[in-house]
């Protein structure tokens, strides 16, 4: 699993998506666990706190595990002062260090991907699931042609181009899925929400070069400049400039997974 110490201080900032998102999440998330004030909630991954927070200020019990004390800092400092009933800790997700059936609702949004042993993440955040409880996973998604996913795949390219082998997501959304059901969860899938957002080329390049997002740590420092300036040709020529406004579609679903017992 990646440590995102590195980009605790402008994560939010380059993974933003609009705060009625995160409204709709938490009414969503609710619902479908039937969520109440004793209800004990676990985020995998919890990060800075982009998840956690809308429940906190809800007054839920969120317990929150992360391997970046930076990323955890920021959602401390976002709690400040106020009694909000959360308790962070530093763990690696693949052994959590709770007790076994510790939490009614286990959530994890955006973060498998990012683990090489995601079975095994899966099989902790089982563990310490209640058995009438409940795996939420979530994530954010843009059709294949959205220009962000345009812009990345090219990058790719040209980076394999320049012999570097792109690790690539560890955890596959539809093998996750697939996994969970068969080893015995009963799924349903939900879009939580929809919206439009603005894709500049120029800020994402700016990105790419920057090294905001996990896959470019992997790539040595010359061979980023030298990618850098072949995607700036290549988004002029197809976009006929780099500040030109496009258009994408977004939306933010969560699968919801309960398990059979095991007498079933």
């Amino acid at each position: 699993m990646k440590n995102f110490d590195r980009v605790a201080d402008i994560y939010d900032a380059t993974r933003e998506m609009p705060g009625f998102v995160f409204d709709r999440m938490v009414d969503r998330v609710v619902a479908a666990t039937r969520a109440t004030a004793e209800t004990r909630f676990l985020e995998i991954g919890v990060g800075t706190g982009r998840i956690a927070l809308p429940f906190l200020e809800r007054g839920y019990q969120f317990a929150g595990v992360d391997i970046s004390e930076r990323m955890m800092d920021r959602l401390r400092a976002k709690v400040g002062g106020r009694n909000l009933p959360v308790t962070l800790v530093r763990a690696d997700i693949t052994q959590l260090p709770f007790e076994d059936a510790s939490f009614d609702v286990v959530l994890g949004v955006h973060i498998l991907h990012l683990v090489s042993d995601w079975q095994r993440a899966v099989r902790e955040a089982r563990r310490v699931l209640a058995p009438t409880g409940y795996l939420l996973l979530g994530y954010e998604n843009s059709p294949p042609d959205a220009p962000s996913n345009e812009l990345r795949r090219q990058w790719q390219t040209f980076v394999r181009e320049a012999g570097i082998p792109l690790s690539g997501r560890s955890g596959n959304w539809d093998a996750i899925q697939a996994d969970l059901i068969e080893g015995g969860s009963y799924a349903a899938v939900y879009r939580v929400a929809q919206w439009e957002e603005a894709v500049v080329p120029r800020t994402v390049l700016e990105e790419q070069r920057n090294r905001v997002f996990s896959q470019t740590w992997e790539v040595p420092d010359d061979v980023l400049e030298t990618v850098s300036a072949r995607m700036g040709v290549w988004a002029t020529d197809r976009y006929g400039s780099l500040d030109t406004v496009l258009r994408s579609e977004s939306e933010f679903l969560i699968t919801v997974h309960r398990f059979r017992a095991e007498s079933e």
